[in-house]
């Protein structure tokens, strides 16, 4: 029995070594339940792994960006709805202990993620898949909620043109990502500051880091609003969030838990000047809608990655109607990602052979605090241009919607 669908000529991508790589990068971290069963509410029994003071920071990011999200899919209880990307699985849970009626389906290219989701006792049925190829027939869900996805996507056109496939007539996605048009620390402005940077002064280069073995490059506005179109849909709405998220944890060390939070709270101000948003927050939120048509709506089950051809349930896994394509299924979690020409190799991170350059460790020391003026620069920005904003001092985001999630998020940092 083959272990997997052949690939699509049309798809050239190893996604083998996508997925090892995202392997490697998820078993550094804590295995096993995470003990949470509602996140938006006991998120605080979360051990980040990110350094002194920072797990009430990520606590309260996490509700802003959690409840910000389902406030904008407009969720009901009896819809159907794809978490595209689950990790871990907390999305699932929130949403199902707020909309008790909703069906649940949750896809993510990573076993090791899935395994985890299914231990925590997440709400959803589980697949391995990629964006690129959903093993689901069309017009299917009424939502779909992407988030921190698409910049890790080989093929973030071919995923949109698949979302669009698989939503409903009138259906919503909500896509986040990165905001590479941030002046964050490894965006696209600031490594265009540190082209001319390394120009100036080339000894820098061989310091500089390489890329992983997994791909994070997220699309920017004008992109993202091409791949849109091409896939005949309609970006409804898209903003700003995260005011220096990424740049806020240097100041940990400074600032107590509850601290850093507030000032978190204090400067998410910055979302409310579109001037200044796109500049200054870390995170991009896209509300995207497929156009009202007279196609024919289908049940959720599984089918053939990318179409709606229907696979048949066997002993040891799916496979196609005619027999020929095989699906194996692991411990309960059935594998649709596509089989991949193994001549490539992955990339990987000289990082004992970087090390070993002469005046590494000062390099690194020099890097270290010139990150950290760089990050108190911005901050300097953010408070300059808060004289500028409406305050948010009685509001968590001016998105925020929803009364009941508004006051689980601010009951810790008010």
């Amino acid at each position: 029995m083959p272990s997997n669908a052949a690939m699509p000529s049309n798809l050239n991508v190893n996604f083998k070594n996508h997925a090892e790589g995202f392997e490697q990068l998820y078993a550094k971290q804590i295995a096993g339940d995470n003990g949470l069963r509602f996140p938006l509410e006991d998120v605080y029994k979360l051990d980040w792994q990110r350094g002194v003071n920072a797990d009430e920071y990520y606590n309260y990011m996490y509700r802003r960006f959690s409840s910000h999200i389902y406030d904008n899919a407009a969720l009901e209880d009896g819809q159907k709805i794809l978490i595209l990307g689950c990790g871990g699985g907390s999305d699932e849970k929130n949403i199902k202990h707020l909309y008790p009626n909703t069906q649940l389906w949750s896809i993510d290219i990573s076993y090791e993620m899935i395994a985890r989701a299914i231990a925590s006792k997440s709400p959803s049925q589980f697949a391995q898949a990629v964006a690129e190829l959903l093993p689901f027939p069309d017009a299917c869900f009424d939502r779909i909620i992407s988030r921190e996805v698409i910049e890790h996507v080989a093929k973030p056109d071919v995923m949109m043109q698949e979302v669009q496939r698989v939503l409903k007539p009138g259906g919503l996605a909500v896509i986040t990502t990165e905001n590479e048009e941030s002046y964050a620390l490894n965006n696209d402005k600031y490594e265009s500051m540190m082209v001319i940077v390394t120009k100036c002064l080339p000894f820098l280069k061989k310091y500089r880091t390489r890329p992983g073995n997994y791909k994070d490059e997220a699309p920017s506005l004008a992109e993202f609003k091409h791949y849109c179109e091409d896939a005949n849909l309609t970006l409804t709405q898209y903003f700003w969030d995260g005011a220096l998220y990424k740049s806020l944890p240097v100041f940990q060390h400074l600032l107590g838990p509850l601290r850093l939070a507030r000032l978190a709270h204090f400067v998410s101000g910055i979302e409310n000047n579109a001037r200044l948003a796109f500049m200054l927050c870390d995170q991009v939120k896209y509300i995207v809608k497929k156009p009202q048509s007279d196609e024919v709506v289908n049940e959720v089950a599984y089918t053939m990655p990318g179409s709606s051809e229907a696979v048949v349930r066997v002993d040891d896994g799916y496979c196609s109607q005619d027999g020929a394509t095989t699906f194996r299924v692991n411990n309960g979690i059935a594998n649709f990602i596509p089989v991949v020409d193994e001549t490539e190799t992955p990339q990987s991170t000289p990082t004992a052979a970087k090390q070993a350059r002469p005046y590494y460790r000062l390099f690194a020391w020099c890097k270290t605090k010139a990150r950290f003026i760089y990050r108190a620069l911005l901050l300097v920005v953010a408070f300059f241009g808060l004289a500028f904003c409406r305050s948010n001092k009685k509001q968590v985001s001016k998105f925020v919607q929803s009364d009941f999630l508004k006051s689980i998020i601010v009951k810790n940092v008010s």
